[in-house]
């Protein structure tokens, strides 16, 4: 009688500890090769079981040419087993670019644009949050596909 009583209890801990890993609604992330291009810090937010909101916001210097970029999202995920999901999600990237002038007789660059982003893959969700994917940024240019990951905190 003991044992059918404690194998119980053992199912029941399990089953509440994967859902309450998969039901943490927020997370902060941060990404590399995604939303925000070379990297990204980001936080999104569950609505729903299946449907997300979230922004990633990013920023980098090189060679005296700065940008800032930030990507609203919405995230729908297609299937959910457990603590894992395949996701899809789609939004608009807004990035600033400018550079400083060298010179006082030139003032300066800058430049802003909006353009579109799509990417699906894989998630794991405990309180640890791991994503891989692949993404695409859509824009005055073209396309450009690449594949990205993202390590973070759900809570």
């Amino acid at each position: 009688m003991r044992t059918p009583s404690r194998l119980a209890a053992v199912l029941l801990v399990l089953s509440t500890a994967r859902t309450a890993a998969a039901d943490r609604a927020n997370d902060i992330y941060l990404e590399v090769f995604g939303k925000g291009g070379l990297w990204g810090l980001g936080y999104d937010r569950r609505l729903a079981r299946r449907i997300a909101i979230g922004v990633v916001g990013s920023g980098q210097s090189l060679d005296g040419e700065r940008y800032l970029s930030l990507s609203p999202y919405v995230g729908l995920y297609l299937v959910r087993y457990g603590r894992s999901a395949w996701f899809a999600d789609v939004g608009a990237q807004l990035a600033h670019v400018w550079s400083a002038s060298p010179v006082p007789e030139w003032s300066g660059t800058s430049s802003t644009g909006i353009g579109g982003i799509a990417s699906t893959g894989y998630e794991f969700r405990g309180r640890l949050l791991v994503r891989l994917f692949l993404h695409a940024a859509i824009g005055k240019g073209g396309a450009l596909p690449w594949a990205g990951a993202g390590v973070g905190w759900a809570f």
